[in-house]
């Protein structure tokens, strides 16, 4: 604004307009007259840290008393500003149009502090002076203050559109703007904002602009550096006369975003391992891409909340070359209606820190989480955005300017997480909040959050979130600890211990045990209650001994003594004798190859040729002497097999009949030893049996309507 002062000076120590020549001083144009009565305030918004003056030489004071110097540099001294009643600071106190000075020489004065009067007399000489010339006013406008992120181009990290503009010209044709870098050290490149090809030094085009009064040309500028540089733009009119201006880059980056709460509302997120806590900051960007990574010293974890919650948001930024008396506030505006309000940071070098504060809007109303269950991605995938935040800076009294926008992964619960009940998780795997607020987005009923949850499990493919990318993923290849698809009975083994959830999340695979608790923990973590882990074992009835008999004849082509019993090891036997012993009862879920009244040998896995479809597992194990399964608001859910919920009237005939196929028995083969000994035998005795091989003995149907299983509440101890 042509007034003397560095724009950063205005911005950041006197807090001053650095548009407004008339705050706090100007200086003389070079016709003679202030150029608060010249320009008319039509530059363009120069955005934050412009110097428009060309020279950007301050406005020192020489060492003079203050009642001598000219803060505003108006031509009136402090003194005669205070004996007048006008501002000292401002050329134009009253904002009419008409500087301080002019209304003090005036005859008689006109009121400083009323701007009615300013324009009632003009002084016969500045109409004299201006008479037959044309004022020209060069002045530089930066897109965005000056500073965004390039994300297409890896060798500039910053670019702006540099706006030159012409003012009090009629026709500029043949003019000619120049834009080069004052001092180097960014490596500022200029060209077309239209054309691919920048890379220039410096960079000349035509102006070619007629009949507007106030003619304009766009450059584009980009750099790598992410300190202060300047930039000139040289405008020469077609008499060869040259008029410059000058604009000051201060770049801003994010650097973190942190979030927070109170227990009650905000919940620290681990990774399902249980060795990382999600702690402040979450969102770190290394760089200055604008992109938080979760790899190297970056990282973007996912954060937890209970809805209709405050949450508390900081944010840590750089800015290059920001004085340390410089006034800085941010602000930021979120999804849903959630708000950064305005607030002061505190400056450390060229850091700025904002500690984490309650969200609110401006008059201070807290702004909450939505009061439904919601999910938010920072991979905007599977149709769910991100939590976006969208932040700007404000240096002294200039204007608000976007630095930048960052994505979280957000959770949202329905009420807060319960961690209680053997086998249930009590810490805070990000899978459960995953899954849970995925499936039941939206939703506010305890019972629609159930059903959400629940149709993950119906396709089998229940998958774990991958802590990097923040998306779950349905990978069955990689060994246990991985993340990815999660499997039930993977190749006929359980995990290496029954510790309910954690076991499953951590391994990756498990038993319905565990695979219950972790059904009931994902119900946990969305608070709600009332569900209970049901145990499914078989009802005492009698086994077929001599259809077994003839059945392993069968099966074994043995012809020797055979007996068989619910007892081991007989002792009416000889060597070479064998013996049936019957286990354990057990039943066979559906969809088996399966008849009654046979014996089959007992599978590692699956059946061949069979489909017992799981969790994530095609054919998998088929055969339990004990099941256990989720019982919640009467109705039943089997979450290894995914099948349910079975409800009403008789929900255990429904669940067996669903659920199960046959009914038998587990069988080991013993075979008598001969255990005479050698003279003079040193060591311990043979045992008398050995065990041979395991078998499964087909013994009883599943008639319609009838129920052969016992189902038992099995409590949830702490």
């Amino acid at each position: 604004d042509s007034d003397g002062y560095l724009d950063g000076e205005e911005v950041f120590v006197l807090g001053s307009d650095p548009l407004n020549p008339d705050d706090p001083g100007s200086e003389e144009s070079g016709d003679g007259e202030g150029e608060g009565e010249e320009g008319n305030g039509e530059e363009e918004d120069p955005g934050v840290g412009e110097d428009m003056d060309g020279e950007g030489d301050g406005g020192g004071d020489g060492g003079s008393s203050d009642e001598d110097l000219d803060w505003d540099e108006d031509g009136l001294t402090n003194a005669e500003e205070e004996s007048f009643g006008s501002d000292p600071w401002v050329e134009d106190s009253d904002d009419g149009g008409v500087s301080d000075y002019v209304e003090y020489h005036r005859s008689p004065p006109t009121d400083p502090t009323n701007p009615e009067d300013d324009l009632e007399q003009e002084p016969e000489e500045e109409e004299e002076e201006d008479e037959g010339e044309e004022f020209v006013s060069v002045t530089l406008a930066l897109e965005n203050g000056g500073i965004y992120k390039v994300s297409d181009d890896p060798e500039y990290q910053y670019q702006a559109v540099v706006t030159v503009s012409i003012s009090g010209v009629e026709d500029s044709s043949n003019w000619t703007a120049q834009l080069s870098e004052v001092g180097g050290g960014a490596g500022v490149e200029f060209g077309d904002p239209e054309s691919s090809g920048s890379g220039n030094e410096s960079f000349s085009t035509q102006v070619n602009l007629e009949g507007t009064g106030n003619n304009s040309v766009e450059m584009q500028a980009r750099w790598s550096n992410p300190f202060p540089t300047k930039i000139k733009a040289q405008v020469e009119d077609a008499n060869g006369e040259s008029h410059s201006a000058e604009v000051t880059l201060l770049p801003v980056e994010l650097m973190e975003v942190s979030f927070g709460g109170n227990d009650d509302e905000y919940h620290g997120v681990e990774n399902d391992e249980l060795t990382e806590t999600y702690s402040a900051p979450q969102w770190v960007d290394k760089d200055g891409d604008g992109v938080a990574k979760n790899e190297g010293e970056e990282k973007n974890k996912s954060v937890a909340y209970t809805r209709s919650t405050q949450p508390e948001i900081g944010c840590k930024f750089r800015i290059g070359g920001i004085p340390q008396d410089a006034q800085v506030k941010i602000r930021a505006k979120g999804s849903d209606g959630i708000e950064v309000r305005e607030s002061s940071v505190s400056l450390a070098g060229d850091i700025a820190t904002l500690d984490l504060i309650p969200c609110a809007t401006e008059s201070g109303t807290p702004t909450k989480w939505p009061d439904t269950v919601k999910f938010y991605s920072r991979s905007d995938t599977d149709g769910f955005s991100a939590f976006t935040l969208d932040w700007e800076i404000k240096f002294g009294s200039s204007e608000w300017v976007k630095i930048g926008s960052t994505k979280h992964q957000v959770y949202i619960t329905l009420g807060k997480p319960i961690k209680e009940g053997y086998g249930l998780a009590k810490k805070n795997h990000e899978s459960l909040f995953y899954i849970g607020c995925k499936n039941a987005n939206g939703k506010s009923d305890p019972k629609d959050v159930v059903a959400g949850i629940w149709s993950d499990f119906t396709d089998r493919k229940v998958s774990r979130v991958d802590p990097e990318t923040g998306i779950g993923t349905r990978d069955l290849s990689q060994e246990p600890p991985y993340p990815g698809g999660m499997i039930y009975w993977k190749n006929g083994m359980a995990s290496a211990s029954i510790g309910g959830a954690h076991s499953l999340l951590f391994h990756g695979h498990d038993v319905c045990w565990n695979w219950s608790d972790f059904f009931q923990s994902l119900l946990n973590f969305q608070g709600i209650q009332g569900h209970q882990r049901v145990a499914i074992t078989c009802s005492d009835f009698t086994i077929d001994y001599e259809s077994a008999v003839t059945a392993y004849r069968e099966f074994s082509n043995f012809q020797g003594n055979l007996t068989c019993s619910a007892e081991s090891s007989p002792s009416n036997a000889v060597p070479g004798d064998r013996h049936l012993y019957i286990s354990q009862r057990i039943f066979f879920v559906k969809q088996l190859s399966l008849s009654e009244k046979t014996i089959v040998e007992r599978p590692q896995a699956g059946f061949p040729g069979s489909s017992s479809k799981a969790q994530g597992n095609d054919n998998a194990r088929a055969f339990f002497a004990d099941h256990h399964i989720v019982s919640y608001d009467g109705e039943w859910y089997d979450p290894s097999y995914g099948t349910g919920p079975f409800e009403g009237e008789g929900v255990h005939a429904q669940w067996e009949e669903s659920s199960l196929q046959l009914f038998g028995s587990a069988i080991v083969v013993q075979e008598r030893q001969d255990t005479t000994m050698e003279p003079g035998y040193i060591g311990i005795p043979p045992h008398e049996w050995k065990d041979l091989k395991a078998l499964l003995w087909v013994d009883f149907e599943n008639p319609e309507d009838s129920v052969e299983t016992i189902g038992t509440a099995a409590p949830n101890l702490n």
